[in-house]
């Protein structure tokens, strides 16, 4: 299967469920805007780890279970964390 029919299968239940929240938010809380510019740096974020992975993984420095358990989350959330301080930072 084709890498973009992978990623259209992986993000088209996301998409889904949040038009769905946005049709179930009748108070209009959150603007469209926020929501689609929370994906975007979130997209940023993943692929920046993703890069990471391979670089990491390729290289042989580290084995696959090692980078699962231990620097995959610690790398993600980390991308989590900045994202949400400069976000806040601005906003």
């Amino acid at each position: 299967m084709p890498i973009v029919a992978k990623i259209v299968i992986g993000v088209l239940p996301v998409l889904l469920f949040l038009a769905a929240l946005s049709w179930l938010d009748n108070y209009r809380l959150v603007k469209l805007r926020s929501v689609l510019a929370a994906i975007g740096v979130g997209a940023v974020v993943a692929v920046g780890c993703m890069a990471v992975a391979v670089y990491v993984l390729e290289g042989g420095r580290v084995s696959l279970q090692t980078y699962s358990r231990y620097l995959a989350p610690l790398l993600e959330e980390t991308g989590k964390w900045i994202a949400l301080h400069v976000g806040h930072r601005r906003g």
